[in-house]
């Protein structure tokens, strides 16, 4: 009787072993991006992404460079820095706050209304403004800084991050947070967006080939970026350490239970 215990026992942490075996590998299909679209993994439609119109609390860095030499005193206060290649806070220090009323405040033309412009509007306009000022029309540059999206869930590094790029799209940003984690669910990502005055959430599957062209494939100031595990995480380990130390440890259980049963194992 004993002995017919014992190999059931025997019997039980084999198919445990088994269980767990099975439930903690991750096929091709389940990592794999940019996949043709089938029965698992959906199609999306073309879409053409709008672009980025400026808002109240943004900031824009605005350079202008006049031709002519005689004129270049008079935008002496113009926010400039040698070498042409700014990023992160030395951008912000430079930048120009947009105001709740929408406007900026430019060096000896005042203020200029900007809200609801794209940063290629707001570039010709201060051209048209300055052309009143100066003998030839100046070189202008406009970028917007200060666009951070948050990517958070099962990815090897959340937080928030700054995005330099005009149009950063799913897989760049995905790359800052570097990249989804080992379980992470690439079929079922979620992006909780701002459009106009409501916040919506959408869900989309990164591993599809269609996701280029789509309306996730460009990230937007402001997204949140988030990431679930895959179900069935619980016996899911990341390496056999984990896995045979959960093995060791489910054997020794079901010795000890069989232990205060008074069941010998011999």
């Amino acid at each position: 009787m004993g002995k017919f215990i014992f190999r059931k026992g025997h019997s039980l942490v084999l198919l445990l072993f088994a269980m767990i075996s099975i439930s903690s590998c991750v096929t091709k299909k389940q990592i794999t991006y940019l996949q043709a679209p089938n029965k698992k993994i959906p199609s999306y439609e073309d879409y053409k992404p709008e672009n980025y119109t400026v808002k109240p609390g943004d900031e824009l860095y605005i350079n202008v460079e006049p031709l002519m030499e005689e004129e270049q005193g008079f935008l002496s206060t113009s926010r400039q820095i040698s070498g042409g290649s700014m990023v992160g806070r030395t951008l912000s220090l430079l930048s120009y706050l947009v105001y709740d009323d929408g406007t900026i405040d430019f060096p000896y033309v005042g203020t200029i209304k900007v809200e609801g412009m794209t940063t290629r509007e707001i570039r010709k306009k201060i051209m048209d403004v300055l052309d009143e000022y100066l003998m030839e029309q100046p070189k202008v540059t406009v970028k917007l800084v200060n666009r951070y999206i948050s990517i958070i869930g099962d990815v090897k590094s959340p937080g928030r991050y700054e995005i330099y790029e005009e149009q950063m799209n799913i897989f760049q940003a995905m790359a800052m947070s570097g990249d989804v984690g080992t379980y992470g669910d690439r079929a079922q990502i979620k992006i909780i967006r701002n459009i106009g005055d409501e916040t919506v959430v959408r869900e989309f599957d990164l591993r599809s080939e269609d996701i280029i062209g789509s309306e996730f494939y460009y990230v937007l100031p402001n997204d949140v970026i988030y990431v679930e595990k895959m179900r069935g995480q619980f016996f899911r380990f990341d390496n056999f350490g984990n896995l045979f130390s959960t093995i060791t440890s489910s054997l020794s259980f079901l010795i000890l239970v069989l232990s205060y049963a008074n069941v010998p194992l011999n």
